[in-house]
């Protein structure tokens, strides 16, 4: 069916940025960086148009469309010293949406479905995380240097469903901690703990509401006895809070690697194994706009991988220490 619609849209954006660093010593900076920018709507999203290619799903397009206008504004802190491997900072970000084009679709007691477009105005998304290492050298000269960082995120999504409006909120904090421990020549270890807690609120249908907590406890443990001989262990445990029962939700995944240098310590040659305990899983828990999903995912298991690494010490008559290439 030919249909005689003509509309006419005109649309004046306005593009602004800024970016301010400042330097107080060689370490210690701190940035801000600001940009907005517009989203024009699509045709078919504007054209007065009803698309009947599906009979039971109409489409059709709003000409009073708005471009939809995006703020975003980010700070950086950091303070670190890489000599001494200590040091702290943070990172922080914002986000605001302004007349952002969704979907509202209806359906009748006849079960078509028609979909038009609107804007809507107050989508909103923040993070925030902030790092601390500090070193010790002991009398004995082994060193040991302590990690924590603490992260979070805030979104704020708007839309429709069957018409009607609705809002979800989502909130993840996730702080970290972990130790390292070196004897020189001889061993590095690194253990740490993460915690992932999930609140996912629903304003239509409060029974959706999701509130979970992931936990992951790792240890890295790398020796270099006999000389030339490095055997490496990562051990990875992850528990995943509240998914179906159907779903499994801890798994152990371990690697492991031998290696062997020669050649002046510039050549090495490491056998490794993925996934050793072949326990890796695909779970996953998703909260969306107004839907919670577990899924498991098909995912690679158990591999073995053979690789030879030699490390030039002059390339190009430069200085040793200038440059490097590594062939895996």
């Amino acid at each position: 069916m030919i249909q005689n619609v003509g509309f006419n849209n005109d649309f004046n954006n306005l593009f602004a940025s800024a970016n301010l660093r400042y330097e107080f010593e060689r370490s210690k900076r701190i940035s801000i960086y600001y940009r907005n920018s517009n989203n024009i709507p699509s045709i078919q999203q504007l054209q007065p148009v009803r698309i009947q290619t599906d009979p039971l799903n109409f489409i059709e397009g709003n000409p009073n469309l708005k471009p939809s206008f995006n703020q975003n504004l980010n700070i950086s802190f950091n303070n670190f010293d890489f000599k001494s491997r200590s040091g702290y900072g943070f990172y922080m970000s914002y986000g605001y949406v302004q007349d952002q084009v969704v979907s509202v679709s209806v359906t009748d007691e006849d079960l078509l479905r028609t979909t038009t477009f609107d804007n809507i105005s107050g989508g909103q998304d923040a993070n925030a995380s902030f790092y601390y290492s500090k070193q010790f050298k002991a009398e004995n000269k082994d060193t040991y240097r302590l990690r924590g960082n603490l992260s979070g995120q805030y979104a704020k999504t708007l839309g429709f469903t069957n018409g009607q409006q609705f809002q979800s909120e989502n909130y993840v904090v996730s702080p970290g901690v972990g130790l390292t421990y070196e004897k020189d020549e001889m061993i590095t270890l690194n253990p740490g703990v993460g915690i992932d807690y999930n609140l996912r609120k629903y304003n239509i249908n409060a029974n959706r509401n999701d509130e979970f907590t992931n936990l992951n406890f790792s240890l890295e443990a790398t020796t270099y006895w006999p000389r030339n001989v490095v055997f490496g262990n990562d051990i990875t445990y992850f528990i995943y809070g509240n998914v179906a029962a159907d779903f499994r939700s801890t798994s152990l995944q371990w690697n492991m690697s031998l290696g062997y240098q020669f050649l002046k310590d510039n050549a090495t040659l490491k056998f490794k194994v993925y996934e050793l305990l072949d326990q890796n899983i695909g779970t996953r828990r998703q909260t969306g706009d107004d839907f919670v999903q577990d899924t498991d995912q098909l995912i690679l298991e158990r591999y073995f991988m053979l690789s030879f690494t030699y490390k030039f010490s002059k390339f190009g008559g430069k200085d040793p220490n200038a440059s490097r290439m590594r062939f895996n």
